[in-house]
């Protein structure tokens, strides 16, 4: 995967009028928290350069709120800067993390053991968290019950500080499995001109013979069926059945901790090309380009066909990837969602707007989520993705 990352070392600067070019020796260098640990952070000094009596650059500052971030210890840091007489304060502010302390509690569990949960988990005593390292924790336990075929289940993550330990404190991950439904089969119903075997090998589920299945996951949780739901009525539109429905399935039970996955399909007519023209060409002769297109008179409309001839994207295609993303880990937003086609390949460009106190680590695991899910929706999709800091930079007065 080829990804960018702009830092999320965002530094904040308020201090008005503070511009280079003034008087920005470092008079005081101090720490300001947000928690209510109780205790001063003086150790947040031992991981920034800035040091009183130096000049005071946005590249220095940057540098330091990184290098808080990378420890691991502070869910959040930046920087304020003060104007005071012949120079600047800099205020480092700072969020600490609170340290686990075990064991892990857990309530609702019943598949797995407790002992399971907690290797899931990997979470040792005096490890840092917060509320977003614990969205990520709770979100590998979630998909190992997902393989097990417990497709709704939900799992909280609750910090309970410990009084009087100064930023030590116990967790607590409630489990609601609901229901296990592994899957029997994948149905179609209003199927008339397309086989089932052929929809459903549209997301990767074949005969047990054919080796392209053989390591292809089975569409559980409810965005891998969104995706297969998808890739089926792409399957009607090359077909030329460009007005195609394939409506969200439904379980149907048909036995203990089994079902039946049921996709309603409305197919609508299928087109055929009745006429192919060609405008705005002036290098060449517009029936000689016309000549050279594959897609002739009383062909069958399918999309991909057409959208092959012009290199175009697939209609709603930057709509739906946003849509894949709306929940990634980590992730308060997609701010920009490029695509276009060349051949066979989608080129996809996307940007994740990450909260300026995720650490670089989860930054990428998020970029990696989002380039994942792309892939998975569109097999021959080649992907870029940027994350960016929620927050608005200054401008560097360089």
């Amino acid at each position: 995967m080829r990804m960018s990352i702009r830092t999320l070392a965002a530094v904040a600067i308020f201090a008005a009028g503070w511009v280079v070019g003034a008087d920005n020796t470092v008079k005081e260098v101090k720490v300001r928290v947000l928690d209510q640990f109780g205790t001063e952070a003086s150790d947040v000094l031992s991981f920034c350069s800035v040091k009183v009596g130096a000049e005071v650059s946005q590249e220095a500052l940057s540098k330091d709120v990184r290098s808080l971030l990378d420890t691991g210890r502070y869910g959040y840091a930046g920087v304020e800067l003060e104007k005071v007489a012949d120079g600047v304060n800099v205020v480092y502010v700072i969020k600490r993390r609170y340290r686990f302390q075990g064991p892990l509690a857990i309530k609702g569990a019943d598949y797995f053991s407790e002992s399971k949960i907690r290797k899931l988990s990997e979470l040792k005593s005096g490890d840092y968290i917060d509320d977003p390292v614990l969205s990520t924790k709770a979100g590998k336990i979630r998909d190992e019950y997902v393989k097990k075929y417990f497709p709704s289940v939900k799992i909280g993550a609750e910090i309970k500080p410990i009084e009087g330990s100064a930023g030590s404190a116990n967790v607590v991950f409630t489990i609601v499995e609901g229901e296990r439904a592994k899957i029997h089969k994948f149905l179609f119903k209003g199927n008339t001109s397309i086989p089932e075997e052929d929809l459903r090998s549209s997301f990767g589920q074949r005969p047990w013979y054919d080796p392209r299945g053989w390591f292809t996951d089975t569409p559980v949780s409810a965005q891998d069926l969104e995706d297969a739901r998808s890739q089926a009525e792409e399957v009607y539109k090359d077909h030329g059945f460009l007005d195609a429905k394939v409506a969200t399935p439904v379980w149907e039970k048909i036995g203990k901790e089994k079902a039946n996955v049921v996709f309603e399909v409305t197919e609508g007519d299928v087109y055929n090309v009745e006429s192919t023209a060609i405008r705005g060409v002036k290098l060449f002769p517009e029936a000689e380009v016309l000549g050279a297109s594959k897609l002739k008179a009383n062909d069958l409309a399918g999309r991909k066909a057409i959208d092959d001839l012009v290199d175009a994207t697939p209609p709603r295609v930057a709509q739906k990837i946003a849509e894949l993303l709306r929940d990634v880990p980590n992730a308060v937003a997609v701010r920009r969602v490029r695509v276009r086609r060349s051949g066979p390949v989608l080129f996809v460009d996307l940007t994740l707007v990450a909260p300026a106190d995720v650490p670089l680590s989860l930054a990428h695991a998020a970029a990696d989520v989002a380039e994942a899910r792309v892939r998975a929706a569109y097999a021959n999709a080649d992907v870029v993705v940027h994350v960016e800091p929620d927050v608005e930079l200054p401008d560097d007065p360089r």
